[in-house]
């Protein structure tokens, strides 16, 4: 009888309780010479059901999981995304785009907004040229100055013709 259940046990076509009869057979002590062999490989299994996990197990997840979760993630957070643009897109709707703020007021007449921006770079044109007043006179006393510089060089040349001859 037990050679019948061990060959259907190594065959794998033994039920939970044929395994359990096997485990009893081999840890009771009364067993053939025969089976003998195989009393080492059932007690390696009681203690392998004795013995407990030093560290503790980890829970492995597999990585397509992780993948799959991040595209969810991520189509959620564009959903999202989209939903908000579109609120605000539908909350404050699009104006002419021909227009200009003056004042905080939107003015869609271009002949008046045209107008009102020459006025304005009018104004910083002169204020321009009014900055600009000191350097036209720092110019004319420059081109003042330059005769004289002229003269400097000219008594400098004379000098070195003077000091020429009398080396000679």
């Amino acid at each position: 009888m037990m050679n019948e259940l061990l060959e259907k046990y190594f065959r794998g076509e033994t039920s939970l309780s044929e395994e359990k009869e096997l485990k009893k057979y081999f840890s009771e002590g009364n067993v053939a010479s025969e089976h003998e062999v195989y009393r080492a490989l059932f007690e390696e299994f009681k203690m392998e059901l004795n013995e407990t996990a030093k560290a503790p197990l980890v829970k492995v997840i597999p990585v397509q999981r992780k993948i799959k979760r991040i595209w969810i993630q991520t189509f959620a957070y564009t959903a999202i995304a989209a939903t908000l643009l579109l609120l605000v897109w539908i909350q404050f709707p699009q104006t002419s785009d021909n227009f200009a703020r003056i004042d905080g007021k939107i003015i869609d007449n271009q002949e008046f907004v045209q107008k009102y921006t020459e006025k304005k770079l009018n104004k910083v044109n002169n204020i321009l040229a009014r900055s600009m007043e000191p350097m036209k006179s720092f110019n004319k006393v420059r081109q003042d100055i330059e005769p004289l510089q002229n003269v400097r060089d000219i008594r400098t040349k004379m000098n070195e013709i003077k000091n020429k001859l009398k080396i000679k």
